[in-house]
């Protein structure tokens, strides 16, 4: 009774809730579409009132204005070639006293003093259209105006099938409401009772585990004592490997100090091998030096020469006068030929220093390389042991921390045998609250079930 209540208050509530929202539909839907239509032709609304006052028929009226809820208006109004809009909305807005249209017949004609063909005067058509011309208050033609009935009748008939949309849509929520009840009363509800079936089950497993752990209550004593002895042996385990632990701990302590000197000396040979690259360079720096001034001096070499043999000329020209001075050019060549000789020998000296100094150059530079990778590998290893020192470290202090809550639960054991009778009680209970919890389920099993 209580879920027939129930499932009748939820189903009121809907429908009331869907008929809210039908409601709001109905008025809704011609509202947004009489805003529609009315941005459509509200730039031709006052042009049409004030063109159709005085010229066209109630009746016409009523279908180009009022029968346009939902699509344009079937008035159309076109400028003359000479005209601008601008002059139709003013004659529309402002001149409406002296704006109208030519009448049905040539008398309305003769009255404004225009002619049968100036004019164009209406023509009633077999395609229900209306055609005309648009005057100005100096009986001037700047526009024309067309009235299609077609167009009229159609806006008509379309009020009539948004009618028709909306009784529709009324019948389309009438059945999802419909299909809403069913859909509480076959996916919602049957899935409850099978949950509750399948936990009425459970509760029959669980009073059938607590009779079984009422009568194996009786074994646990048993293993209790054993669990006692098993502490116990584990217990002296647990100190053989914290001893095991502990030189561990040692001997990555020692590995962790000799890795740390080793880091200090790759650091020193890195910086020896840094000076030493340097002092090459400078070496090298030296030797070019060298070169330039050796490339000097046989520059000078060969002005020597040169000047000797300016010298020699000279004293074939001068003759006897000569003789001594060609004395001193003869020692000056003399001279120059040697200091060639010793130019050239230094400068291949040299250039044989500076591919060696070159040479020393690339050795010293993959030596340091080599020793900028051992340093790497070294305080890689030197990260390592940390962690091996760490990590030795955090063992030993749980293995201690274990050590001590085994002893602990090795004290409670005997405690948990003497409670062993506490247990049973609590068996007692879980097996008086399974029972409750059956009768629970059973009412809720009846709260839920599907009437018929």
């Amino acid at each position: 009774m209580k879920l027939q209540s129930i499932q009748i208050k939820f189903t009121l509530f809907y429908f009331l809730l869907t008929l809210c929202f039908v409601f709001l539909v109905i008025i809704y839907f011609p509202l947004q579409a009489k805003k529609i239509t009315k941005n459509i032709v509200l730039n031709n609304y006052q042009i049409i009132n004030s063109i159709l006052q005085k010229s066209l028929s109630r009746k016409l009226q009523e279908h180009t204005n009022k029968k346009t809820k939902f699509l344009n208006s079937a008035l159309d109004i076109y400028k003359n070639e000479k005209s601008t809009s601008s002059d139709i909305i003013k004659l529309a807005i402002f001149d409406s006293k002296l704006s109208y249209l030519a009448g049905f017949n040539t008398q309305d004609t003769d009255k404004i003093g225009i002619s049968y063909n100036q004019m164009k005067l209406i023509e009633l058509k077999n395609t229900f259209q209306i055609n005309g011309p648009l005057l100005s208050r100096n009986n001037k033609i700047i526009g024309y105006y067309k009235v299609d009935y077609n167009k009229a009748l159609f806006n008509q008939e379309s009020t009539s099938f948004f009618d028709f949309i909306i009784i529709f849509a009324f019948i389309i929520v009438f059945l999802t409401t419909f299909i809403s009840f069913f859909f509480i009363k076959k996916v919602i509800l049957q899935p409850i009772n099978e949950v509750l079936f399948k936990l009425h089950e459970q509760s029959m497993k669980t009073l059938k585990t607590s009779v079984s752990l009422n009568k194996g209550s009786e074994t646990i004593q048993t293993t209790m004592i054993s669990q006692k002895q098993n502490f116990k042996s584990l217990i002296n385990t647990l100190e053989e490997v914290k001893t095991e632990i502990s030189n561990s701990y040692s001997a990555s302590k020692n590995a962790y100090l000799c890795s740390e000197q080793q880091e200090k000396q790759s650091e020193n040979s890195s910086l020896i091998m840094k000076e030493m690259s340097q002092s090459i360079l400078d070496i090298l720096q030296a030797s070019h030096d060298t070169e330039k001034i050796i490339l000097s001096l046989n520059e000078i070499a060969k002005k020597s020469d040169i000047l000797t043999l300016n010298a020699f000329v000279e004293v074939n020209h001068t003759g006897e006068s000569g003789k001594a001075f060609s004395i001193i050019a003869e020692e000056i060549k003399k001279l120059s030929s040697k200091s060639t000789l010793t130019v050239q020998s230094s400068s291949t000296l040299i250039k044989s220093c500076i591919e060696k100094s070159q040479k020393g150059q690339f050795i010293s530079k993959e030596l340091s390389d080599s020793l900028n990778k051992l340093s790497k590998n070294t305080q890689e290893s030197y990260q390592h042991i940390s962690q091996i020192k760490e990590l030795t470290k955090n063992y030993n202090e749980k293995i201690s921390l274990l050590d001590h809550q085994i002893k602990k639960e090795y004290q409670t054991s005997s405690l948990n045998i003497s409670s062993n009778q506490l247990n049973q009680k609590n068996i007692q209970k879980l097996h008086e609250q399974t029972i409750e919890l059956i009768k629970t389920i059973n009412d809720l099993n009846t709260l839920f079930s599907t009437p018929k």
